[in-house]
């Protein structure tokens, strides 16, 4: 029934094709046309032609349409491509055969896209590409073969000479041939990453003299030699290997990713990145930060080392651009900024050795930029249990991040209530901590939930008591415009309180008299309800008695 279908759908596409007299008729009723002044464009992704019948293929007739210059065939669940698809389309500039299953492609299938310049093979399952496939498409300037089972790169990539960007990605290569890439000399952009690469050879990258974009992560490398490097790159990201150095003489590195490494120490050499806009090395093993200058540095991340105080290194004299720093998962037990330094960003999260924070702890950080405050992330260190109150004192705060630590208690002095709403421009995020609800957080309700509620109500969703037991995981938000001082009253007395102001009599000239609780009416009640529990209780044991006795007397024996 499914075939009968099939070709009743493909007889109808047949009849209205003839009846337009048009071989694109059929292309446009299964894919998605379009034109610009300069091109004709077919969509046909996502459409399951899996079934890889060839008469559907052919009712689209590709290889009648020379003037087409924009081919998708992405993520059909395609196993083969026949060998005539291609034929005639000698003006086509971009295909995407993206998401499919291919395993290989026809030796012919590509010999009259002479045109082609931008070519995605991404996710399928090649295992190489034909040689003859190869010089036929030598105009080509965009490859994307990432997520295939390449185990090797393929030698004939070297005819590609006018190839500008390059994604290798995601395969299973484990070594680059000496001279695989040397005659690429137009490549600006190389992934390698997620492969099984332990070195990149000899006259391989060196001699990529255009490269400014080098991706590496997640391979096996454990040295990155300088002579390997062209000193055109601009952005290099060698993380998640076993790299133990830096390559400090890419003088003209903006961007600089080496996380989680096996980097012990930088030395004074690392000054020679003084084009570096932003340096990653979270998750080494540092101990320390040099002494160097680094005049464009806007952003460094140090988290996840060993540092155990913050590095006096890091000064506004020797990064003076610096606007974020991260020194998150450090063993600090001493959050204290000794040295000057202007910051927009400060992130110190899962810091699990810091107890407390002292007074003047961020004094020296500063921020003259046009925001003119700090954002300040102090967040998820489980032994942070006290924060003084002048810890930010001097400190102009655009947004405190306070969330997911071990505080009990917090001062009102420490959240300073700064533009015209009264509240940080961009928030207090006190939630997920264990605040003990009693009389000193009474503000919270009275000035922080209040701003909160109307400025940022999302702040509100965990901000709960830990206790006492009677407001055990109660939100603050519960007591949202409660006129009364919740948390500085005992419950039983609050209790009280609602219960006897709400009893009255009315008068004969109509006026509410109002009976108010005292300390000694509710120890006289406390007392008439213990001395009614003993009543009760003898009265019980002296049924039970009486009770014995009789069942005595009407024994039968």
């Amino acid at each position: 029934m499914k075939g009968h279908r099939y070709w009743n759908f493909v007889g109808l596409l047949l009849v209205i094709c003839n009846l337009h007299g048009s071989a694109e008729c059929s292309m446009c009723e299964t894919c998605i046309c379009s034109s610009t002044d300069s091109a004709w464009i077919v969509n046909c992704q996502g459409k399951r032609l899996e079934d890889n019948n060839h008469h559907r293929f052919d009712l689209l007739m590709f290889d009648e349409q020379p003037h087409l210059s924009v081919l998708n065939l992405a993520e059909n669940g395609m196993n083969f491509l026949p060998t005539d698809m291609f034929t005639n389309l000698v003006n086509l500039k971009t295909l995407n055969l993206s998401g499919n299953h291919l395993q290989e492609i026809p030796e012919n299938a590509f010999d009259q896209l002479w045109s082609l310049v931008d070519l995605d093979l991404s996710r399928n399952n090649l295992t190489a590409l034909p040689e003859r496939m190869i010089t036929k498409i030598t105009n080509l300037q965009r490859l994307n073969l990432s997520q295939n089972q390449l185990s090797v790169l393929d030698p004939d990539l070297k005819l590609l000479t006018n190839l500008t960007w390059l994604d290798v990605s995601h395969n299973n290569i484990q070594s680059l041939e000496n001279g695989s890439l040397q005659s690429l000399t137009q490549l600006e952009h190389l992934d390698l990453s997620f492969n099984r690469i332990d070195s990149l050879g000899e006259n391989n990258v060196i001699h990529l003299t255009q490269l400014a974009t080098l991706i590496l992560n997640n391979n096996r490398l454990v040295y990155l030699s300088p002579h390997e490097l062209p000193v055109s790159i601009t952005n290099l990201n060698a993380g998640y290997n076993m790299i133990t150095n830096v390559p400090e003489t890419l003088n003209n590195l903006q961007k600089l990713d080496m996380e989680y490494n096996e980097i012990v120490e930088l030395n004074d050499n690392l000054s020679l990145l003084n084009r570096a806009k932003s340096l990653n090395f979270s998750g080494n093993k540092l101990t320390d930060f040099p002494n160097v200058k680094f005049e464009k540095l806007e952003t460094l991340d140090l988290s996840f080392n060993k540092l155990s105080v913050v590095p006096e290194t890091l000064t506004s004299e020797n990064i003076p651009e610096l606007s974020t720093l991260v020194i998150s998962g450090n063993p600090i037990r001493e959050l204290k900024f000794n040295a000057k330094l202007n910051l927009e960003w400060l992130i110190a999260q899962s810091l699990e050795l810091v107890e407390s924070i002292e007074e003047d702890a961020f004094s020296n950080l500063d921020n003259e930029r046009s925001e003119g405050c700090l954002n300040l992330i102090i967040s998820q260190n489980k032994r942070l249990t006290k924060i003084d109150a002048n810890a930010f004192r001097d400190v102009n705060l655009c947004s405190l991040d306070l969330s997911s630590n071990n505080l009990s208690s917090i001062s009102p002095g420490l959240i300073k209530m700064q533009n015209n709403t009264g509240l940080l421009k961009y928030g207090v995020n006190l939630q997920s901590n264990p605040f003990h609800c009693d009389c000193t957080l009474q503000w919270m309700l009275v000035d922080l939930v209040p701003k909160l509620y109307d400025a940022y109500p999302q702040l509100l969703d965990d901000l709960k008591c830990a206790s006492p037991p009677d407001k055990k995981y109660m939100r603050m938000l519960h007591w949202y415009k409660w006129k009364d001082q919740v948390f500085c009253e005992d419950s039983q007395i609050l209790v009280s309180k609602v219960v006897v102001e709400a009893a009255g009599v009315m008068s004969q000239s109509s006026e509410t008299i109002k009976i108010e609780s005292s300390t000694g009416m509710l120890a006289a009640l406390i007392g008439a309800v213990v001395v009614l529990s003993m009543l009760v209780t003898v009265g019980i044991v002296l049924a039970r008695r009486i009770a014995i006795k009789r069942s005595r007397k009407n024994r039968r024996f």
